[in-house]
């Protein structure tokens, strides 16, 4: 266990405070790094991350200083501390608030009249925990018909390859990782049979730990947990929670770039205790990292839950993305992306008399020095970009006609290997940049991957609250 204390508890905001760690290996290394979240409210996040070699009390006590300046007033916590040395040591020790020390909280205020004690704050938090628990468990109402028998169930919608570090809380329902995942046991057993039942070759793979691991880590699952929901049936209550849980995975599909899906519902009639389990037949896509560094951001997912709810094009494309992030066939993968883009763009109902210009308000020509007008894919693609005010010129004019060009040669010809098939020679031009860039980089495609990126953009951008889109 650990020991943290701070020097004042609740302090003006500005003011300087001292954070002490006692702990055993103090002394072990030179580095202290330091996560504040806020506290009190649905979704902890960090507001204040620093790190700097502490000074050392003594051989189990190091001290650091903490600015508040940064921080607005409110309640904030503790939330975890790591030592370590410096970038070129991988060694270090994560000690979490909690879990090895107990909760420390602080609270910044504009006055000196608001500043309280220790235990004035820690009742507060507490409190604020209680109701958001409170809020949390009212019942969500999914009755059909209010005239008929109906009872609480609790409802569990597990999602399959989808990494998620971060617990996530919304209204009436949380999405949180089951530390588990899918194994291969099964098909695994599938080829074993096969070999025996319809070959000769008397081969038997042996299914070990190092299998069950590499496939359980390949296929992580997460689950969403509906903690109350009135509704007539289980058969009620798993519809209403599935069409929540599916937006969620459509919002998950861009924040973890990962292509999850849905494979079983567990309904609980909490009144009766009896259970089902509903089962939706259907190697992780997506991003290895975890927390809100690696896009797990509540308040984001959160808007993007509600706007595809509320929106059935927003809906439309996020389906579209996360089904092309799903695309087994990179090459195919410039159809998927690309269909996203012209959809978005003709979306615009631009002006096809309309000049083309940059970011800067400069003119488009083309090879002739013929002015460029808002007509055709890769032109309005452009404005698109233009116009959500991503990327620059220079940069999305060739971004726009590389991903175009290789778009047509798999669309025409199957691959992108055949783009000296394409018809027009500047076509064909702009493909062989994405051929070179390829050979470049040892088969890595910086072009498919930045045109992935750039749709993510247009469609987050897209889902964003409305005074963030300006």
């Amino acid at each position: 266990m650990a020991i943290v204390t701070l020097n004042s508890t609740s302090v003006l905001k500005g003011q300087t405070i001292e954070l002490r760690l006692e702990h055993k290996r103090c002394s072990e290394f030179s580095q202290l790094q330091v996560e504040i979240f806020d506290c009190g409210v649905l979704n902890p996040s960090s507001k204040l991350g620093f790190g700097r070699e502490p000074n050392i009390m003594s051989p189990n006590v190091c001290a650091i200083d903490v600015d508040t300046q940064h921080l607005s007033s409110g309640l904030y916590e503790i939330k975890y501390l790591r030592l370590h040395n410096g970038d070129a040591d991988h060694i270090y020790l994560d000690i979490v608030g909690g879990r090895e020390y107990d909760r420390t909280f602080l609270e910044i205020v504009e006055n000196s009249d608001d500043i309280r004690k220790p235990d004035a704050i820690r009742k507060e938090v507490s409190l604020r925990e209680q109701e958001i628990e409170r809020q949390f468990m009212i019942p969500v109402d999914a009755r059909i018909d209010s005239s008929v028998p109906s009872s609480k169930h609790t409802v569990f919608v597990f999602i399959r390859d989808v990494l998620l570090g971060t617990p996530i809380r919304f209204d009436r329902f949380q999405v949180f990782s089951t530390r588990d995942g899918i194994p291969a046991r099964d098909s695994h057993d599938a080829i074993n049979s096969f070999l025996a039942r319809m070959t000769r070759t008397n081969i038997e793979f042996a299914y070990n730990q190092e299998i069950d691991i590499q496939s359980r880590r390949a296929s992580p699952v997460c689950v969403v947990h509906f903690p109350a929901i009135e509704a007539n049936s289980m058969e009620d209550a798993r519809e209403f929670c599935l069409e929540q849980a599916k937006a969620v995975v459509l919002a998950l599909a861009l924040a973890r770039d990962a292509g999850g899906s849905i494979f079983d519902v567990v309904v609980i009639d909490q009144s009766t205790g009896q259970s089902r389990k509903f089962t939706n037949q259907v190697s992780y896509v997506g991003n290895l990292l975890t927390g809100s560094l690696a896009g797990e951001s509540a308040s984001v997912i959160t808007n993007s839950v509600n706007e595809i709810l509320g929106d059935p094009m927003s809906a439309f494309l996020t389906e579209q993305y996360k089904d092309a992030r799903r695309e087994q066939n990179e090459e195919f993968q410039y159809i998927r992306f690309w269909q996203i883009l012209e959809l978005m763009a003709d979306q615009e109902n631009f002006d096809p008399k309309e000049l083309l210009v940059g970011f800067n308000g400069e003119e488009i020509k083309n090879d002739s020095d013929q002015h460029l007008t808002s007509k055709g894919s890769v032109n309005i693609v452009f404005r698109l970009f233009k116009e959500a005010g991503i990327g620059s010129t220079e940069q999305t004019w060739r971004n726009v006609n590389v991903w175009f060009a290789c778009r047509s040669a798999v669309a025409h010809y199957g691959a992108l290997s055949e783009y000296q098939r394409l018809d027009r020679p500047k076509v064909r031009e702009w493909a062989l940049v994405a051929v070179k860039a390829r050979e470049e980089n040892n088969g890595q495609d910086m072009y498919l991957n930045s045109l992935r990126w750039m749709t993510r953009l247009l469609i987050m951008k897209r889902l964003a609250p409305r005074s963030d889109k300006a």
